[in-house]
């Protein structure tokens, strides 16, 4: 029996053997002045240390000198109590080179209580800390740009603000946005989009002081947070600095394209307590900046809050106006010159707020654009006016062109050419009786599709004029390549009329192109006899002003049809109807 308790007691050691010398993790025996009296091959090799030159010595493990005594008193403490103790702790290889490891220390204990050993197993943990390490970087950083998130940016403006209360310090809180970013992303794609990011994150980088925290919040918006600054003056500086660098031409595609960014800049403790506020207000001084021309930066102030609360009720009433009937149309007289007669009228969408009145187009129109709803109350303003048109033809009065303005989220290739189909056949209006009116900058973004869709247009009978003539960037060349029949002065060109010579030239010249190209003009704007006498003498062939009409509901058009006449086109017979040739009167 002896002997088989000393043979099963033999395997046992060589199983401890075994498992002492081939195990991952590294192993060391110390006796109870933690003095190495055994080490397995993986402590050898994880710290570098020969097992000569290991046996002997006092064990660092037991005082890391890169943690604090603390750490050390609680380690000791543990294994006198506990008899046990594990953690994280910082070791050094042979080489110098520190690692982290993971340690598990265990005491060994003779039968009068005494500690006689210390067991301790470890294993390096330097890949499980660089995965948690990119797993920590991915959670809280873009991808694209590698700046902080908007996780990471709240955290860091907190630690910011607790920083600031602590010294009495200002913070600043600067918002970019990229201006026309969609447009670079429309028409070059998604990469090239991504490797404008990348450019400009690169330039902020070169822009803000080293102190400086730079965020992306997503798309195209990014965040700057200033602390320890003297004045605000620092902050105006960093901000010029930001636009000017920006506003350098970029290479993509191999090609330059200029991309501008708008800046909101909120305070602590002034504009905001909290990370939350500042940030809200940074933004809201940012549209601020938008809406006064876009490329330039603007501070927050109490008024600006109180208009973007009122923006966002304009915006919840505006989702829900179309829904309710709120909208109406207005029109406006288009009368020929020489016959004195109205040849067209504009459709002018108005919003008749239940509690506001009357909304002036220029405060919804742009909202409307901004958030999409501009697409579906396009399509029912086109709908409206086709059908109004209609009326009054079936009530007797002879047929007039209709113009109807489009909106550029309404100018793309499937969805328009679907809307004016729509219109037309629900309405039973002829489309030589439907126009539709295009800016310059709608028609130059993108030169070939914009005549395809001009052209299907055409095919279908639909006039095409070209609004705002004058303002935008089209060509003589251009011109002549798109299918259009008319153009539209700007009225910027009409109000200083005869007297202005600038404006008296460029009148005359687009007319005279006009003319050259068999176009007609229509004029906007015109408001006395001084700037009608002139555009009559230049051949102008349509004017539209307050001289004639301001834009009236359909049941009092009716009247000024009365008033006026109804002109149809020279290849047409005139069919007077009360002409009446003081326009003044008309008003």
């Amino acid at each position: 029996m002896d002997v088989t308790e000393n043979l099963a007691r033999e395997r046992q050691l060589k199983l401890a053997a075994k498992v002492f010398d081939n195990t991952s993790e590294g192993i060391l025996i110390t006796d109870a002045d933690a003095q190495i009296i055994a080490v397995n091959p993986a402590f050898c090799k994880i710290t570098g240390v020969a097992p000569e030159s290991a046996l002997g010595r006092v064990s660092r493990m037991f005082k890391s000198s890169l943690d604090s005594n603390e750490f050390n008193r609680d380690m000791l403490m543990s294994l006198e109590v506990n008899g046990h103790w594990q953690g994280e702790l910082t070791d050094r290889r042979a080489s110098g080179e520190h690692y982290p490891a993971w340690l598990s220390i265990s005491a060994v204990r003779e039968e009068c209580g005494a500690i006689s050993n210390y067991v301790g197993v470890f294993s390096d943990i330097t890949g499980r800390k660089e995965a948690e390490e990119r797993l920590y970087f991915l959670a809280n950083h873009d991808p694209l740009t590698r700046l902080p998130n908007r996780s990471l940016l709240h955290q860091n403006l907190s630690h910011a603000l607790a920083r600031a209360k602590l010294g009495s310090q200002q913070l600043a809180v600067l918002f970019i946005d990229l201006d026309r970013f969609k447009t670079i992303n429309d028409t070059l794609g998604h990469d090239a989009g991504d490797r404008l990011l990348q450019e400009v994150s690169a330039r902020l980088k070169c822009c803000a002081r080293s102190s400086d925290t730079i965020a992306r919040l997503g798309g195209d918006e990014f965040t700057v947070i200033m602390e320890a600054f003297p004045d605000s003056q620092t902050v105006v500086n960093v901000a010029e600095r930001i636009l000017a660098v920006l506003s350098q031409p970029v290479s993509l595609q191999m090609r330059d394209y200029y991309v501008t960014c708008s800046i909101g800049i909120a305070l602590y403790p002034n504009d905001g307590q909290d990370a939350q506020t500042l940030l809200k207000n940074a933004d809201v001084a940012m549209y601020r900046a938008k809406e006064l021309g876009k490329n330039n930066y603007q501070f927050f102030s109490k008024e600006m809050n109180a208009a973007a609360f009122e923006h966002l009720l304009m915006e919840n009433s505006l989702r829900q106006a179309l829904d309710k009937g709120e909208f109406e149309i207005h029109y406006q007289a288009q009368v020929e010159l020489q016959q004195n007669r109205i040849i067209g009228l504009e459709a002018l969408v108005r919003w008749r707020h239940p509690e506001h009145g009357l909304i002036s187009p220029t405060r919804f129109i742009p909202l409307a654009e901004e958030n999409g709803l501009i697409v579906p109350l396009g399509e029912w303003v086109l709908e409206q006016a086709c059908l109004q048109a209609r009326i009054w033809q079936n009530l007797g009065f002879p047929p007039i062109r209709m113009a109807v303005n489009l909106s550029p989220r309404q100018f793309q290739p499937h969805g328009l050419i679907k809307a004016v189909r729509r219109a037309l056949d629900r309405s039973g209006l002829d489309p030589q009786w439907l126009e539709l009116e295009i800016t310059e900058g709608m028609i130059m973004r993108n030169a070939e599709e914009a005549i395809q869709i001009m052209s299907e247009l055409k095919k279908m009978g639909v006039q095409l004029a070209i609004d705002d003539f004058g303002t935008g960037y089209s060509s003589l060349y251009n011109l002549k390549r798109f299918p259009i029949h008319n153009l539209k002065i700007d009225r910027t060109f009409i109000e200083g009329l005869p007297k202005d010579g600038d404006d008296a030239a460029i009148a005359e010249v687009i007319i005279a192109m006009a003319k050259k190209l068999g176009l007609k003009v229509i004029a906007e704007g015109v408001e006395n006899n001084a700037q009608l006498a002139f555009l009559r003498e230049q051949g102008c062939d349509l004017v539209q002003g307050f001289m004639f009409s301001k834009p009236l509901p359909g049941d009092e058009v009716e009247q000024l049809f009365r008033n006026l006449g109804i002109y149809q086109d020279e290849y047409q017979a005139v069919l007077p109807l009360s002409v009446q040739t003081n326009y003044t009167e008309v008003v």
